[in-house]
């Protein structure tokens, strides 16, 4: 073997003696760094401990509130449904009950519109027979004025025609 290989045979035995050394020491700088991570691990597991037994107690709290509130939703919908079917009830029994309240008042006004008519048809027969007796001159029949309004209308016509 002549000097150059056994130089090189040396540089080539160095820099593995080199990277073996490397190694090592990643591998130790590796396993302190493992040994303070599970170090970490086990301070923020007990630091967090605490903080996420009240997470989890407000979590829970938060369900049991959304489910009261549900539930209370729930119930205010139906008490509005029942409300609002009892108005509904209420005012057509209303309705109901004023329509058949109503009827009686619609025939005693009836009544008295009639009473009322027939007092002044017999005010005004009574007038009309005195000034025919009075004055003897021919007139229109009282009954005519109290007539329909179309057969009023129809004579009044028939009267404008003849002339």
């Amino acid at each position: 073997m002549d000097t150059l290989s056994k130089v090189l045979l040396a540089i080539m035995a160095v820099s593995a003696l080199i990277q073996a050394v490397v190694i090592l020491a990643l591998a130790l700088a590796g396993r302190r760094l493992l040994d303070e991570l599970k170090e970490l691990r086990v301070r923020v597991g007990k630091d967090l401990a605490p903080v996420m037994r009240e997470v989890e107690r407000i979590t829970h709290n938060v369900a049991e509130v959304s489910e009261t509130v549900a539930a209370q939703g729930r119930r205010v919908d139906e008490v509005v449904a029942a409300t609002s079917a009892t108005v509904r009830e209420t005012t057509n029994y209303l309705g109901r009950a004023a329509r058949k309240s109503v009827v009686p008042l619609i025939e005693i006004g009836a009544i008295w519109q009639g009473v009322k008519r027939a007092i002044q048809v017999y005010r005004h027969l009574r007038g009309s027979a005195r000034r025919e007796t009075e004055a003897a001159s021919p007139a229109l029949p009282p009954y005519r004025e109290f007539g329909r309004p179309h057969q009023v209308w129809t004579e009044q016509q028939a009267g404008a025609s003849d002339r």
